[in-house]
Order: structure tokens, then C-alpha cells, then sequence
């Protein structure tokens, strides 16, 4: 997947951050970084989804085509377009 490699960088950076502020115990900026990292991992969660719904289309399209073909004439002459 295109998902930007800055962002997963950035996630990781974080991430990491987070580790050593649990380890001195600064709770409350470690809850703050904790937060900021959700966000960063929504975001990128969505960015894939993205990439992944536009490329399940044309799998999509051949699909139902097969299908399509696969029916006998009489019936998909009996089928009607919305058009």
C-alpha cells in the first residue's frame, strides 16, 4: 500500500517516546503522547482503507462480468438496466 511512510515514522517515534515516559513514570505526558499516537494510528487505519476500497473495485467489476456471462442469454436478456 501508498500509505505515507511519514506518518508510520512518525507513529513509531511516538510510540517510543511513550516507552521512556512510562519508564521516568511522567503519567500524564505519557497519557498525552498516548493520545496523539491513536490519532496517528486512526489515520492511517483510514488512509489504508482508502487504498484498499479503490482497489477493490475493479475486482469488483470482473466479478459480477463473470457472473453476468456465466447466466444463460434468456436471462440476462430478462434483466433491466436502471437506464
Amino acid at each position: 500500500m501508498s500509505t505515507d511512510i511519514l506518518m508510520h515514522g512518525a507513529a513509531m517515534q511516538q510510540l517510543n517516546d511513550f516507552y521512556q515516559m512510562m519508564l521516568s513514570q511522567q503519567i500524564i505526558k505519557a497519557t498525552e503522547v498516548k493520545k496523539e499516537i491513536d490519532e496517528k494510528i486512526e489515520q492511517i487505519k483510514h488512509a489504508e482503507q482508502k487504498e484498499n476500497q479503490k482497489a477493490g473495485y475493479p475486482i469488483l467489476d470482473v466479478q459480477e462480468g463473470k457472473e453476468f456471462w456465466k447466466m444463460s442469454k434468456e436471462k440476462r436478456s430478462r434483466i433491466t438496466t436502471p437506464f
